[in-house]
């Protein structure tokens, strides 16, 4: 008759840590192990996404898109929390930013003058099929009432002169259509 060889406790995973040896100790060790694991992964990945999302702001200011008010803030950090009865670590959102804010860029933002009201402000021709056409874009100042013709000899800003008819658009600006 044979003789079962004696199961002893392999010890810890030289890699992991993880002691796969079925005892609280290990069980309490193990969730240490993986609570520190997920929290230096979890707090990796959000600076990376905080900074990527800080970075695309930043060039937005620079570019004068937007003003630098409201940038956007670190997230809070992931932290190890043990729990006092069990011994049990876990992972948990913290108080502290996973980093400081970074250094923000100065605004570059150009305030434009409100346009008075009933200004004609005509933009270049649309093209259909690569010639012009009796449409025409609306300016970025333009606050002349949709469905009324403008003066006699208003100008585009490509030139062309004329009466000009308003139209609107439930999506955008809408645009002018050349009526005389």
């Amino acid at each position: 008759m044979a003789t079962n060889p004696a199961v002893s406790d392999p010890g810890p995973d030289p890699v992991t840590g993880i002691d796969p040896w079925p005892t609280t100790q290990n069980a309490i060790n193990n969730a240490a192990i993986q609570a520190r694991s997920l929290v230096a992964n979890s707090n990796a990945n959000a600076l990376t996404v905080y900074m990527n999302a800080f970075s695309g702001w930043a060039q937005s200011v620079v570019a004068g898109k937007i003003d630098n008010t409201n940038p956007p803030q670190p997230p809070m950090a992931w932290v190890i929390v043990t729990d006092p009865t069990t011994g049990l670590a876990n992972a948990v959102v913290g108080t502290t930013p996973v980093c400081p804010l970074p250094p923000i860029p100065p605004s570059h933002v150009q305030t434009q003058p409100t346009p008075p009201p009933n200004n004609v402000d005509i933009g270049p021709n649309i093209p259909v099929s690569g010639l012009p056409s009796a449409y025409f874009q609306v300016g970025p100042t333009d606050t002349w009432p949709i469905g009324k013709d403008t003066p006699p000899n208003a100008r585009s800003s490509d030139g062309a002169t004329g009466t000009f008819l308003r139209l609107g658009s439930s999506c955008g600006a809408g645009w002018y259509e050349k009526v005389g």
